[in-house]
């Protein structure tokens, strides 16, 4: 970009926008439906976290949203606050595993923090089941 008043390139200042990695992301229809068949699932007031042990080094995470949801905006909206949280909570995802977050209507009600708190619940929950 050119900014001819100033007779200067435009920097982006934006450089750098913190998502979550395609290596973490679930997004092939049959790893879906492997987590659906053989995984596990626990139900929270915002979504259903299924998941299920695939022993390979890291984690992937993927997301289903209903158009119950609403629409293609809102959908989207959902989605990336999702990745956000996930991308927030790396360190707390097991290894070794997939996971699906499946949103529920309710979603519309909660507000960032919220979803985040929940996350954290979720995978706390987790952690202690897989040291029992």
């Amino acid at each position: 970009m050119f900014c001819a008043a100033a007779g200067l390139k435009a920097v982006n200042l934006c450089l750098f926008k913190p998502v979550l990695p395609k290596k973490y992301r679930l997004r092939q229809r049959r790893d879906f439906r492997r987590v659906y068949q053989k995984g596990r699932s626990q139900s929270f007031p915002y979504f259903v976290f299924y998941n299920r042990y695939t022993g390979l080094p890291g984690f992937r995470v993927g997301f289903s949203v209903s158009k119950k949801i609403g629409k293609a905006v809102v959908r989207n909206r959902v989605k990336r606050q999702l990745r956000e949280i996930c991308r927030r909570h790396l360190n707390k995802f097991l290894a070794g595993r997939d996971y699906i977050i499946v949103v529920r209507s309710t979603v519309l009600q909660a507000d960032f923090d919220k979803l985040s708190c929940q996350m954290d619940l979720a995978l706390t929950k987790l952690r202690e089941k897989k040291q029992k």
